[in-house]
C-alpha cells in the first residue's frame, strides 16, 4: 500500500505501508473506541497499482449494544485510520462491517 505525502511536507517519494501495520493499527484503534473484538481485518488490494480498494471487518459484539451503529460508527473509524496512514485520497472505497458473535460483557474479556 502506498502512502502519500500530505502538502507541503518532505520531499517526493513514496513510502510503503505493510498491510500488518495496517491491520494492527486499526485494530487497536477499534478496540479502544468501541466496546467490540476485531476478530479478522481483509483488505481488497489493487496489486498492479497497490490501491486499496476496500476493507471488510468481522467482529464480536456486546449484548445490548445497538450493532448498526457500532457498524457505521467502525466504517467511519477505518476510513479515517486508513486515511491518516495512507494519504487523504486513500480509504474512500466500502468498508465491510460483520458482526460474526454477540457476548454479555466486554468482548475482549469473553
Amino acid at each position: 500500500m502506498a502512502a502519500q505525502t500530505p502538502p507541503g511536507m518532505g520531499g517526493p517519494g513514496r513510502l510503503f505501508v505493510s498491510d500488518h501495520v495496517l491491520r494492527s493499527t486499526l485494530a487497536v484503534e477499534l478496540r479502544q473506541r468501541y466496546l467490540c473484538a476485531p476478530t479478522r481485518i481483509t483488505f481488497d488490494m489493487d496489486d498492479r497499482t497497490n490501491t486499496l480498494l476496500g476493507v471488510t471487518i468481522e467482529l464480536t459484539g456486546s449484548y445490548g449494544t445497538d450493532l448498526r451503529q457500532l457498524a457505521d460508527h467502525i466504517r467511519v473509524t477505518t476510513l479515517d485510520v486508513v486515511a491518516d496512514l495512507l494519504g487523504q485520497t486513500a480509504g474512500q472505497g466500502p468498508v465491510d462491517v460483520t458482526v460474526t458473535d454477540v457476548v454479555t460483557g466486554d468482548p475482549l474479556g469473553a
